[in-house]
């Protein structure tokens, strides 16, 4: 069951006096908004808080012929290191 609230700290103090705006941070970090709100609230969706991961932003727009050109494009990319 998920809370009918939570925080999101807008702040990150990386505790050397220095503070980072959350929504800054790379998508790959702890402390992003998503990877925050998957830490601190274990089982919630933050899609239903309206949090979503980066990477459905980015792509949030495409159609489905662009979905699957980008995965084609990819693919060839991952099999010249193979």
């Amino acid at each position: 069951m998920n809370p009918e609230k939570i925080e999101l700290p807008v702040w990150w103090d990386k505790g050397n006096g220095h503070c980072l705006l959350r929504e800054g941070l790379p998508a790959d970090h702890p402390e992003s908004p998503y990877n925050y709100l998957k830490r601190e609230y274990p089982g919630i969706e933050p899609e239903l808080y309206g949090v979503f991961h980066p990477s459905i932003e980015k792509y949030k727009d495409y159609t489905r012929e662009m979905l699957m050109s980008k995965i084609c494009e990819l693919e060839s990319f991952i099999n010249t290191y193979l």
